[in-house]
């Protein structure tokens, strides 16, 4: 299946190391991974992360095998700490050290000074460094509590909760909130 909208790549995790592991989605009770190729990789990291892939890496299978590692240490890690268990952190330190970044002081189209990251991009673990770093951050920076999975029971998507009062329950309420009060619906019509 090739990913060709934005719309297809399940953007509700309101940050990129959820929207990395949202990649993998429920459709009719059937698990679809959204990085099924290089080509559909490459697409998200553009569209998505806003990461560059070099053409030498374009039809490199290391790069999409590297990806899957990533989302899936990703996933665990949150998966762990959301439970409140001792993390293994030394998956993502791997990525980490291979990583190379450095910053420059640059003008934006207003002349105003900002300051840029860059990263080297030599290696598939290079070009996914920012997904990494994204990951450290959300594990070690970011208020966990906000981290939550959709509460609908078929539903496997993770989002950062940045409403006001902090009590979104649902990836989308256009998909799984209609969908729990359809249920709900349903059940109050057969009770009466």
């Amino acid at each position: 299946m090739k990913t060709n909208t934005l719309d297809d790549l399940a953007l509700v995790g309101d940050n990129d190391a959820l929207n990395m592991i949202n990649t993998v989605v429920k459709i009719d009770g059937n698990l679809i991974d959204r990085w099924s190729s290089t080509e559909q990789l490459i697409y998200w990291l553009i569209k998505v992360a806003g990461i560059l892939v070099p053409d030498d890496l374009h039809s490199s299978s290391a790069l999409l095998e590297k990806a899957k590692e990533l989302r899936e240490i990703t996933r665990v890690l949150i998966q762990q700490k959301k439970e409140g268990h001792s993390l293994d952190i030394e998956p993502l330190n791997a990525f980490l050290h291979k990583a190379s970044r450095w910053l420059n002081l640059e003008y934006d189209a207003n002349q105003s000074l900002i300051v840029t990251h860059h990263y080297a991009k030599h290696s598939p673990e290079q070009v996914l460094a920012p997904l990494a770093e994204a990951t450290a951050k959300l594990i070690a920076q970011e208020d966990f509590s906000l981290v939550k999975h959709c509460e609908h029971k078929d539903c496997v998507l993770w989002f950062y909760d940045k409403t006001k009062a902090h009590k979104r329950r649902w990836c989308s309420m256009k998909v799984c909130g209609n969908r729990h009060k359809v249920m709900k619906f349903r059940k109050k019509l057969a009770t009466s």
